[in-house]
This record gives C-alpha cells, sequence and structure tokens, in this order.
C-alpha cells in the first residue's frame, strides 16, 4: 500500500513537471522598447535566477505529509525529503 503511495506521488510529480508551464512575467514598456544585449540574457540564463517552481501534494509514509514545492526540475526524492523523509515505516 505504501509502495503504491510512492509511485503515486511521483507519477504525480512527474505529470506536475512535464504538463506545468511557468508564467511568464509582464513585460514593461522600456524592456519591450529594447531588448537585452545577449551577453546579459546569458547572463540570467546562468545565474538560475528565474527558475519556475511547482507545488506537489506528498502523501503516504513520510514524516510530515502536505504540499511542498520544488523545482520544477526536481525529481520525487526531492519532494519526499521536503517532506522529512520516510518513516521507519516506509518500504523504500
Amino acid at each position: 500500500m505504501i509502495r503504491y503511495a510512492l509511485v503515486a506521488g511521483g507519477v504525480a510529480l512527474a505529470l506536475l513537471a512535464i504538463f506545468h508551464s511557468a508564467p511568464r512575467p509582464p513585460q514593461s514598456l522600456a524592456a519591450s522598447a529594447s531588448s537585452p544585449s545577449p551577453d546579459a540574457s546569458a547572463s540570467r540564463r546562468s545565474s538560475g535566477a528565474a527558475r519556475a517552481t511547482i507545488v506537489v501534494y506528498v502523501a503516504g509514509a513520510v514524516r510530515r505529509p502536505g504540499l511542498y514545492r520544488v523545482s520544477s526540475d526536481a525529481r520525487a526524492d526531492d519532494a519526499v525529503r521536503r517532506a522529512g523523509g520516510l518513516t521507519s515505516t516506509a518500504d523504500a
């Protein structure tokens, strides 16, 4: 039963990551009037400042079941760790 809950949580996380589209910030008039230089956009991408997050529900044999925000490239294990990890009764 616990294994099915963990698998269902992993599938839910994967589906959210696949189908979730990150909201785009509104563009100001100044930003649309002049496009940034290639060097500026490259440095923004490399800094990782605008990383999308998703909300997942972690349930089952974890210490703190509930809703958690994780990055859009997170794995199911990342969400389980955010929930305090597996309990001693979990079937890892």
